[in-house]
């Protein structure tokens, strides 16, 4: 546990292994968890042991920016995605990220080793 003495504050911040263990006692003492991992955070706030964010201006940020009351994200990643045409059916070409897993699923292209990220 990390502690923030100049914010007179409790920080929990680690990776996955501290995620998985932590238990209702050490949310109760945290003030704030934070971390780069949104697919963990939002499995802690399914979970039940977040509390609600109790700041007016967290309920100002947009609905993206939101997962209920009890979660918030203050940064956002821009993302491209680059695909050859010709490897999708017309009818399968994704038109928005929400698209894209699913069109992997529904065409017979290989993409093992196909994919960049950066």
């Amino acid at each position: 546990m990390l502690v923030g003495s100049w914010l007179k504050s409790r920080a929990i911040y680690d990776r996955r292994r501290r995620y998985t263990t932590l238990t209702p006692t050490a949310f109760s003492r945290a003030d704030l968890i934070n971390s780069s991992a949104m697919d963990l955070q939002v499995e802690l706030v399914d979970r039940g042991p977040a509390r609600t964010l109790r700041l007016p201006s967290a309920m100002l940020l947009p609905d993206w920016a939101r997962w209920g009351a009890r979660l918030v994200g203050f940064t956002r990643e821009r993302a491209a995605i680059i695909y050859d045409e010709r490897q999708f059916d017309e009818e399968d070409l994704p038109t928005s990220h929400q698209d894209l897993a699913p069109s992997f699923a529904r065409t017979s292209v290989c993409i093992f080793f196909r994919i960049a990220i950066s």
